[in-house]
């Protein structure tokens, strides 16, 4: 299997930032080192806005570009506009867009290796998560 080009999608400002932050590093983990995936996770860029707040839709353009770069997107569950916009955009240019267990494991896990008994702990706790 070829390694698709991830982006992650998912709430940032509803809920808990610090949450919301960790669980796109939970994703880009089980992507990358699980999976094998080349993730993007935008929410990285969290201490980038502390640093150097930036408006909304300036990140927006900027995560719009990035989609369009990747093969496919994850969509995390909860509410989240920005979110929702994302997966538009990307249903609008022809990327898929991966919001349940059916498509994940349709997608993203062809070729997965033996994993042990935490990568696959971890990883059924992830895919519980989706819808």
């Amino acid at each position: 299997m070829n390694p698709k080009y991830v982006f992650i999608s998912s709430p940032y400002t509803h809920g808990s930032q610090a949450a919301n932050v960790r669980e796109q590093h939970d994703a880009f983990n089980i992507l990358l080192d699980l999976l094998g995936h080349h993730p993007f996770a935008p929410l990285f860029s969290h201490y980038h806005e502390v640093v150097y707040p930036t408006n909304y839709e300036a990140w927006l353009r900027w995560d719009l570009a990035w989609v369009e770069k990747c093969d496919c997107v994850l969509r995390l569950p909860g509410k989240s506009d920005g979110a929702d916009r994302e997966c538009m955009h990307a249903l609008n240019n022809n990327i898929e867009v991966i919001s349940t267990k059916n498509t994940f494991k349709y997608l993203l896990l062809p070729g997965l290796k033996e994993l042990s008994t935490t990568e696959f702990q971890n990883l059924k706790c992830f895919m519980e998560c989706l819808e």
